[in-house]
């Protein structure tokens, strides 16, 4: 409760919010997601979420990089945004798929302030990409689930392009069963199950997730690129400083 100047308002973290249970400011990512009030909290339902900063993790559904797409996890915002992508980083090996290997070294990758801004850009020039939030989930549960794989995890080889802060192997990845969206997914699914799904292909995860109410904590972000911008004018300011 801020009682300076005799108002008694409640910081929720993201914004105040005034004794008759009303936000006196509109959410800050209110423009992205048009089909929620901009003075709503927590998608409207606060009896069972609640998020008290304001922010929670993305999904980005890469539609057509790879040939069959991609899906990696942000959390946080300008200098904590940490990036999660997941695949067959290192040795190659198994049954193959129109000359690709299937099976490989399962290589956990994370990013951080240039490498993620590197890897953002990237995404942003290729194009075709989806953004979705989990309106429900936390930060701190995907770090925490992804920390722990890195934890276990064994050092990758000189094979693997140096392109991130910090990479460990934590499986064997297979196409099929085991691959970016099926990890993104069970991080996602770290405290409570959201999204219940036994799909193993990028492209089916995102028809799925676009499903009228199939998902109803998942949300689009309207216009992806230019909040994919945004993340990268943060980190980049971030740098500057």
């Amino acid at each position: 409760m801020q009682t300076f100047f005799g108002i008694d308002w409640d910081d929720s973290g993201a914004r105040f919010q005034t004794t008759d249970g009303l936000f006196s400011g509109i959410d800050p990512l209110s423009e992205q997601t048009y089909r929620v009030s901009p003075y709503a909290y927590c998608a409207g339902d606060p009896v069972n979420y609640v998020d008290p900063e304001g922010q929670k993790p993305r999904i980005f559904i890469q539609k057509y990089v790879h040939k069959y797409g991609h899906v990696f996890v942000t959390t946080g915002e300008g200098e904590n945004t940490l990036l999660y992508t997941y695949g067959r980083y290192g040795a190659t090996y198994g049954s193959r798929l129109r000359n690709q290997h299937l099976q490989g070294d399962g290589v956990l990758k994370v990013m951080y302030g240039k490498y993620a801004q590197d890897y953002l850009k990237d995404v942003l020039q290729a194009g075709n990409m989806e953004i979705f939030t989990i309106s429900s989930a936390s930060d701190q549960s995907v770090n925490d689930y992804y920390e722990a794989l890195l934890k276990k995890g064994k050092e990758v080889g000189p094979e693997v392009k140096k392109d991130f802060s910090r990479a460990k192997i934590i499986d064997v990845y297979d196409f099929l069963i085991n691959n970016c969206v099926a990890t993104s997914i069970m991080a996602i699914n770290a405290d409570q199950i959201y999204i219940q799904t036994a799909t193993s292909v990028p492209l089916l995860l995102y028809w799925g997730l676009l499903s009228e109410g199939y998902y109803p904590n998942i949300i689009k972000i309207q216009k992806p690129e230019n909040y994919l911008q945004r993340l990268i004018d943060q980190l980049e300011t971030n740098d500057e400083e």
